[in-house]
């Protein structure tokens, strides 16, 4: 089940990419420094959710370091916005190995989503200039 729910982010990822690249989105480094935000704020999102204040401050936490990480890669180096997204893929093992509030699946398929974003970061924004 693990795999399949992986590969099914992978595909879900594959197709928003070709949906994005119909307007030139893939090559855009804004677009992966919003996805990398926007990524990271959902675990605090699920706990909150769960009215677990203390852990939803604790995913705000380790959301700040991705915030950190999207911002200096759309201002200075356009490939931290890769590594950005691979670092949460490692993030979502985390929270499939320790069971962070987030729905049934959820960290196999951000894992496969957060893979494919980071292959076609690294891809599509290599040579990229930087702000």
């Amino acid at each position: 089940m693990m795999i399949m729910a992986i590969a099914a982010g992978a595909v879900a990822a594959a197709l928003f990419l070709a949906l994005m690249s119909t307007v030139g989105l893939h090559r855009d480094k804004g677009f992966y420094a919003a996805l990398l935000i926007a990524i990271a704020f959902f675990y605090p999102v699920f706990s909150a959710e769960r009215f677990d204040i203390d852990g939803a401050l604790f995913q705000l936490l380790y959301a700040m370091p991705f915030v950190l990480i999207a911002m200096i890669g759309y201002r200075r180096e356009p490939g931290l916005l890769a590594t950005g997204l691979l670092f949460h893929a490692s993030f979502d093992v985390l929270g499939l190995l320790f069971g962070f509030h987030a729905p049934e699946l959820w960290a196999e398929l951000c894992i496969g989503f957060d893979l494919v974003l980071a292959l076609a970061a690294r891809v599509f924004l290599q040579g990229s200039t930087k702000h």
